[in-house]
C-alpha cells in the first residue's frame, strides 16, 4: 500500500540518511543491548533469522548484521527510497556482512514470508506510520518463530519538550513554514538556544542541527520497556509468547 508516509519517505531518503537518522540510531543500539541482555546467543554465534520491518536507512539491520555474526537478516520496508538509500550503504559492507541480508520491498501488514520463519523480529520507528496497526501486529505473529522475540523502539507520549523537536520547529519558521508550534516549543527552544541559527540550506546550518540532535545533552527517543503489547509505542526485550502477541488466547 502506497500511503502519504511512505511517498514522503520515497521523497527525503538521502536526507533522512544524513540528518534525522544519527538522532534515532542510539535507539537502536539500546535496542540490541537490551536483546543480548535477554539472549546471550545473539553474540554467542547462534544461527537465526531475524528480519527488521520499516529497515529505512539501515541503522538497526546493519548493526544487527555487525554485532550478530551468524544472524541471516531481512530488511522489509515499503519505501523505494529508503531501500534504495540502505542498499547503497550495504555496498560499503564487508563482504561477510552483506552476504547475510537481503531486502524486501513490501508493506508491514502483507509481510511475504511464510509462517514462523523468524527467530526474531526487530522494528525501530514504524509502527506509528503505518494506518492499521492491528494488521500489522498480527503479521509479527504470524512469521515468529514459537519462543521467538520481537523488539520494537518508538515514540512515546510526554510533556517533557524534545528538543529535536524543538529544533524542527525552528528550522520550518526559519524556512517560512507556518505551523502551529506544539506546546512549549518556543520555550524550549528560548531556553535551549541562546542566538539564531546559521542561513537555512547551507552547510553550517546542517552542522548546527546534526550537532543539536544528537549532542549527549539533547533529546532522545523516548522508549520504555514491556513484555506485550499494553502500551501505544514501546520497546519488548523480553520473550513474546505468540500466544500473546496478537491478543490472541
Amino acid at each position: 500500500m502506497i500511503t502519504e508516509s511512505v511517498e514522503r519517505f520515497d521523497r527525503t531518503a538521502d536526507g533522512y540518511l544524513r540528518w534525522w537518522a544519527p538522532v534515532l540510531a542510539p535507539a537502536s543500539v539500546r535496542l540490541m543491548d537490551r536483546l543480548e541482555a535477554v539472549d546471550h546467543g545473539l553474540t554467542g554465534g547462534r544461527p537465526l533469522d531475524a528480519i527488521d520491518i520499516g529497515c529505512g536507512t539501515g541503522n538497526l539491520l546493519f548493526g544487527a548484521a555487525r554485532r550478530w555474526p551468524s544472524a541471516r537478516l531481512v530488511g522489509l520496508d515499503a519505501s523505494t527510497g529508503m531501500l534504495t538509500v540502505a542498499r547503497r550503504k550495504a555496498a560499503s559492507l564487508p563482504d561477510s556482512v552483506r552476504a547475510r541480508i537481503s531486502f524486501v520491498m513490501s508493506d508491514a501488514a502483507n509481510i511475504p514470508a511464510p509462517d514462523a520463519s523468524f527467530d526474531l523480529v526487530m522494528s525501530a520507528f514504524m509502527i506509528q506510520q503505518v494506518p492499521d496497526r492491528a494488521a500489522v501486529f498480527g503479521e509479527l505473529h504470524r512469521i515468529l518463530k514459537p519462543g521467538g522475540f520481537v523488539a520494537i523502539a518508538g515514540w512515546l507520549t510526554e510533556k517533557a519538550p524534545f528538543e529535536p523537536e524543538a529544533v524542527l520547529e525552528e528550522v520550518l519558521a526559519k524556512a517560512g513554514v507556518v505551523r502551529p508550534a506544539p506546546r512549549d516549543a518556543n520555550r524550549a527552544i528560548s531556553s535551549r538556544f541562546g542566538r539564531p541559527p546559521p542561513s537555512f540550506g547551507t552547510p553550517a546550518f546542517g552542522a548546527w542541527l546534526h550537532a543539536r540532535t544528537i549532542s549527549p545533552t539533547g533529546g532522545r527517543p523516548r522508549t520504555s520497556c514491556a513484555t506485550g503489547p499494553r502500551r501505544e509505542t514501546w520497546i519488548c526485550s523480553s520473550r513474546w509468547p505468540k500466544t500473546y502477541a496478537a491478543g490472541r488466547s
